[in-house]
């Protein structure tokens, strides 16, 4: 199974937005872009290297007004959120995304079968929340 972020929400709620002329939809695009690629090259800079797999399997794409970074090898998601039944998420500030990152790595923690509590390195959601930082100031720029 592979890791992906995704920033969602951006599109419809710029799509609703009756004043947005051509212009500012490309520089959104463009800002969307830079945020992504961003994130992209936080994430390899963070991923951990044992044989450079993970980090190499990190790519981003950019469709219109959304941009995603995934990491894909079948272990990414216990790379970042380790294997334990203790997964620290109060790194993440903003409660929904909190939520959501317990409930995605809830997944993969360990079931008690056997004591393997491997940390998790955390590089895919602190580059993701780099990212979206980076993205909200450009759009605050924009609009």
């Amino acid at each position: 199974m592979s890791l992906k972020v995704k920033i969602t929400g951006v599109k419809d709620t710029i799509n609703n937005l009756d004043r947005i002329d051509e212009n500012t939809r490309k520089q959104l695009q463009k800002a969307i872009s830079m945020a992504t690629i961003k994130t992209e090259s936080l994430a390899k800079q963070r991923a951990p290297v044992d044989t450079g797999r993970l980090r190499s399997s990190i790519s981003s794409s950019v469709t219109e007004l959304q941009g995603e970074v995934e990491a894909n090898v079948d272990y990414a998601t216990y790379m970042e959120f380790g294997t334990g039944s203790e997964t620290d998420f109060s790194y993440i500030n903003d409660a929904t995304v909190r939520k959501q990152a317990q409930s995605f790595a809830s997944q993969y923690r360990g079931k008690g079968i056997r004591n393997v509590n491997i940390p998790g390195y955390k590089y895919m959601m602190t580059s993701f929340l780099e990212g979206k930082s980076l993205l909200l100031r450009m759009i605050r720029n924009i609009l």
